[in-house]
């Protein structure tokens, strides 16, 4: 088989730093052939692991067992990984060695991106990700099936579809968007969404017998402009749309772990109960905001409906990675995110960015800071992309149908606005 053509988001850097935030953030799977493995590494000898098991039988897939901590057994008191230390990065199991990167075959080629719940992507620490291509040919051999390139394109829109490399033509028509320098960031987000608007109303049929060039030349066209006269200054946020909004905003603040399943029923039933009562505070949007986890800083609602003015700099520039690097892969829409169609994705992609921001003044609010520093913008990221494709809510009728309902053209510009300025 021959090699695939990866296909690299721009400046995007990734290295592992040994941070370990992974470790208790997912459950990892493993085959029998790694299971033996570990197995034979003999880890029961270890006096560090005496009478802790190693596996757990989830359904028909066994996973690595938790430690007391709620990480993975093989963590160690200095957040390394044992199996790594020991015995060498390649005899991990594959979950653990694939992280952060997600490959999306799009016929001749692999798209190729990095989650941003990783710290280092998130700050862009490290090498090019085009660096990384022998390891990435390994695992590309590993997990695409035979057919990769036989997969079909997700649909486009209300059942329609369009061909890979006419998907492929939007995608680089929105990441032009996004690197017009002669924007402000918020003022291309704006963009993208009027492009994404055309394209929800676009004939399909037109779209899929020659008129894309032309469809492209002018949505480019009316939705810069259009970008460029906005002046921000959208009314707040009322009404359902506000509501909802707030509701989607206390979902992506929420956190579950794997550890989560080691807590007694009293313990899960003192956690429902908490978690209810701040689903409570979000509906009503008033007084202190709920410390969603722990580590939430403390603030007010109407505190953060105040501008911190519009990202610049190193904020804007992480957010740029985050949108490309969502449309180089190809991880916004089909199998990566809910098989959901190419239109509807961009939706909930662009309505990342006014949770992206809210939580930025949050964690700037809570630094008793007035401005949207790199740092908060990269945390909020990093919250955002933990849930983005792979939290199972998020593709839930009732979830998509008030992602659409903010997706409206009345919704998600003045939120855009509201929250971007």
């Amino acid at each position: 088989m021959a090699k695939p053509r990866f296909v690299f988001p721009e400046g995007q850097c990734y290295d592992c730093h040994s941070c370990a935030l992974c470790c208790p953030a997912y459950e990892i799977g493993v085959t029998a052939e790694e299971k033996q493995r570990l197995v034979e590494q003999r880890w029961e000898e270890d006096a560090a692991l005496a009478g802790q098991p190693f596996f757990v039988e989830r359904k028909r897939n066994t996973v690595l067992a938790l430690g007391e901590g709620g990480s993975c057994v093989f963590l160690d008191d200095g957040n390394r990984c044992r199996i790594h230390a020991k015995f060498g990065e390649p005899t991990k199991p594959l979950g653990c060695r694939a992280y952060p990167f997600v490959l999306i075959p799009t016929d001749a080629e692999v798209r190729v991106s990095v989650r941003f719940d990783c710290p280092s992507v998130a700050a862009n620490r490290g090498r090019p990700l085009a660096d990384h291509r022998p390891w990435l040919e390994e695992l590309s051999a590993q997990v695409l099936p035979p057919n990769a390139r036989d997969l079909p394109p997700p649909a486009f829109r209300d059942g329609h579809r369009l061909e890979w490399p006419q998907l492929r033509r939007l995608t680089d028509a929105l990441l032009g968007v996004l690197a017009n320098q002669e924007l402000s960031f918020t003022r291309r987000i704006i963009a993208c969404v009027t492009m994404t608007h055309l394209l929800q109303r676009a004939k399909v049929d037109k779209l899929a017998e020659g008129g894309l060039k032309e469809f492209l030349l002018l949505s480019e066209e009316v939705s810069l402009k259009d970008a460029s006269a906005d002046d921000l200054d959208s009314p707040a946020p009322t009404g359902r749309g506000a509501l909802l909004f707030r509701q989607s905003l206390a979902l992506y603040g929420r956190r579950d772990l794997p550890g989560d399943l080691l807590r007694s029923a009293r313990q899960t039933a003192a956690r429902t109960g908490g978690r209810f009562r701040q689903a409570l505070r979000f509906v009503r949007g008033s007084g202190a905001v709920p410390a969603l986890q722990p580590d939430f800083p403390q603030a007010d609602f109407l505190a953060l409906e105040e501008p911190l003015g519009e990202p610049a700099g190193e904020s804007a520039e992480a957010l740029l990675r985050f949108y490309t690097g969502k449309l180089t892969g190809m991880t916004f829409c089909g199998r990566a995110y809910y098989h959901v169609p190419f239109v509807e994705g961009l939706y909930g992609l662009w309505l990342t960015y006014p949770v992206a921001l809210w939580y930025a003044r949050l964690f700037a609010r809570g630094d008793a800071r007035a401005s949207l520093a790199p740092e908060f913008v990269q945390r909020a990221l990093r919250l955002v992309d933990w849930h983005h494709g792979r939290t199972p809510a998020f593709g839930t009728r009732s979830e998509r149908g008030r992602a659409a309902f903010l997706s409206s053209e009345e919704c998600l510009r003045p939120l855009v606005a509201w929250y971007g300025r």
